[in-house]
């Protein structure tokens, strides 16, 4: 299960207790979408690792999220891959 969360998201989720107890805290997508799209409005030319490490998840985390945001509609490419920017679109 944490794995595929891990593999779906791109976000890792906490673990903590011992043999006993445990507890696994699955990470909101919601807090990271704010927090990519804070960073897109500060930064409209931030790269995709940049914003690996601003919201904690894999590259290949972000480009999922990206992927959504544009199909939703949130987010725009302006330009070409190399040199352009992403636009956030408010609504």
């Amino acid at each position: 299960m944490i794995d595929g969360w891990k593999q779906h998201y791109g976000l890792k989720p906490g673990i903590e207790g011992d043999f006993d107890y445990y507890k696994i805290a699955f990470p909101t997508t919601q807090k990271t979408v704010e927090r990519i799209l804070d960073a897109i409005k500060s930064n409209p030319k931030i790269t995709q690792s940049e914003l690996s490490e601003i919201a904690g998840l894999t590259r290949r985390g972000i480009e999922w999220n990206l992927a959504k945001l544009k199909e939703k509609g949130i987010i725009k490419r302006i330009g070409p891959a190399k040199g352009g920017y992403c636009k956030v679109i408010e609504k």
